[in-house]
């Protein structure tokens, strides 16, 4: 799930309403919300090693005629946040200050350098 909100919120801000996602999110689900600003800013420490279990996951699913989908979208959410600087930190090294809007913002930043690679 944080995938798909991370993806979703990426998006938002490269169109330019991120600010009035995340407003929408806050009222009309704010339990997920507060769940999105506490783990989508330490995705990144993380990212480099769930690469790979997407696409095992996603090659699973198509073996058995499920959409690999989902965990092929996963995997590229993940792929770019192992591009942005926060890659680099660990679990005990993140900036834990680092806000939603913040995190966000670089990934957003990071769009770009993931597609050129492509």
């Amino acid at each position: 799930m944080n995938t798909l909100h991370t993806a979703a919120l990426v998006a938002a801000e490269a169109l330019g309403v991120g600010t009035e996602l995340r407003a929408e999110f806050a009222y009309s689900q704010p339990a997920p919300y507060k769940s999105m600003q506490n783990a989508i800013s330490r995705l990144p420490a993380d990212s480099g090693r769930w690469i790979a279990e997407m696409e095992e996951i996603a090659q699973t699913f198509a073996a058995v005629g499920v959409t690999p989908q989902f965990h092929y979208g996963a995997k590229w959410v993940f792929e770019l946040l192992n591009r942005t600087p926060y890659a680099t930190e660990t679990r005990e090294t993140m900036d834990r200050t680092r806000t939603l809007e913040q995190s966000i913002a670089t990934y957003a930043q990071h769009v770009k350098t993931k597609q050129a690679a492509e």
